[in-house]
């Protein structure tokens, strides 16, 4: 029997295999790929944190990546170009946002611009990658300052926050996405909603 720690720090004991039970090879593979499809999320935010500890500022990644320090956001300026492999199968009507969220460091606001009648989502996501606020046009957010916190902070949000999202881990990842028509008019209209979102919100102050 083991005793393990839940995501809510409860102890609960978990009891192990029968006595004489033959792992076959078969059952350690099954085991083991179920292991792994269970834990790759949490390995892979863990190393893009490493990796973008790094980060000295707003840039791209092998130019087609939108990287950022820690607790930042930065976007692109159109679609996602094919060359893009570090995300697969990503959206090809709307432009992108990346950050990585460590929020045992410090609560995250966030900025949403007006963005009218265009559709909007940011994506966020704990360690696990499972989502852990509703943020976007489909859910009726408007524009404003939100706050992210992580699991342990116990503070109050600061006058101006038009909302608060708690991750149940303090590792994340935001990801915002903002719909653009293939036109160069719209290119032209996205352009400065696009460059709000990554600035520390002046209509939270």
């Amino acid at each position: 029997m083991s005793i393990v720690t839940t995501a809510s720090n409860k102890k609960v004991a978990v009891p192990g295999p029968v006595a004489g039970t033959r792992w076959t090879e078969t059952m350690v593979r099954q085991i083991g790929s179920l292991a792994y499809m269970w834990a790759w999320p949490m390995v892979n935010l863990h190393n893009r944190r490493v990796a973008f500890a790094q980060v000295p500022g707003h840039g791209l990644v092998g130019g087609v990546m939108p990287a950022a320090p820690i607790n930042n956001i930065t976007m692109l300026s159109d679609y996602a170009p094919p060359e893009q492999r570090f995300v697969a199968t990503p959206n090809q009507d709307v432009v992108y946002g990346f950050g990585i969220l460590s929020l045992d460091r410090e609560p995250v606001v966030v900025q949403v611009p007006d963005f009218g009648d265009r559709f909007w989502v940011y994506q966020l996501g704990d360690q696990r990658t499972d989502g852990f606020g509703d943020l976007g046009a489909m859910y009726g957010s408007g524009p404003g300052c939100y706050l992210l916190v992580g699991p342990d902070w116990d503070g109050e949000a600061p006058e101006g926050i038009t909302g608060m999202f708690r991750s149940p881990t303090n590792l994340g990842v935001l990801i915002p996405r903002v719909f653009m028509d293939d036109t160069a008019e719209d290119r032209t209209a996205i352009g400065p909603l696009v460059a709000q979102v990554p600035l520390l919100p002046p209509i939270c102050r």
